[in-house]
């Protein structure tokens, strides 16, 4: 960790932030021709569903808490000419919580964000199948990766004799 910026927390009107640079040499195990990563963003807490009744409903509400916002953002410089797929992003749009993802390549920087808010303190037990569904999405959003090819040529090894360039075919014309 090379620098760690705090906002100050008892500046309650202001959103809490916290800024850090990570400085990781050799994080990419370039001897594969694809790598896949994660977005390297800290996974949101969310409530776990409440357990189902013998009926099958859940038998309780569901605890959301103080209504809170949370944005995370990360952005990946990798080697020049690295080649990225990115995941798509997500948006899930409640009347008790909202979160949206996206995810970006520009030349070999990456970007990802995520940003979920809830809205509502807490789900109703006849609601836990929608929260189900809502957890299930940003669990698979949180879960997708990114895709990363080596610049041409980079680290690049054959299990060949032969040569890896391959000379100039000639062509031969036949005078009649």
């Amino acid at each position: 960790m090379t620098s760690v910026k705090a906002s100050d927390p008892y500046a309650t009107k202001e959103p809490f932030t916290v800024e850090y640079e990570l400085n990781q040499t050799e994080f990419v195990d370039w001897s594969k021709r694809a790598v896949r990563i994660p977005a390297l963003l800290p996974q949101l807490g969310l409530p776990d569903p409440p357990a189902a009744s013998a009926s099958g409903a859940a038998s309780a509400a569901i605890e959301l808490g103080t209504p809170l916002e949370v944005e995370t953002r990360v952005v990946l410089h990798l080697p020049p000419g690295t080649k990225v797929s990115t995941p798509a992003g997500t948006s899930v749009n409640r009347d008790y919580a909202s979160y949206s993802s996206e995810y970006s390549a520009n030349g070999s920087t990456i970007t990802a964000s995520r940003h979920i808010k809830f809205v509502l303190r807490e789900v109703p037990a006849d609601r836990a199948a929608d929260y189900n569904a809502f957890l299930r999405a940003v669990q698979s959003d949180e879960a997708q990766d990114f895709t990363l090819e080596r610049p041409d040529g980079a680290g690049t090894k054959t299990n060949s004799a032969a040569p890896n360039n391959t000379a100039p075919s000639k062509t031969v014309s036949s005078k009649p």
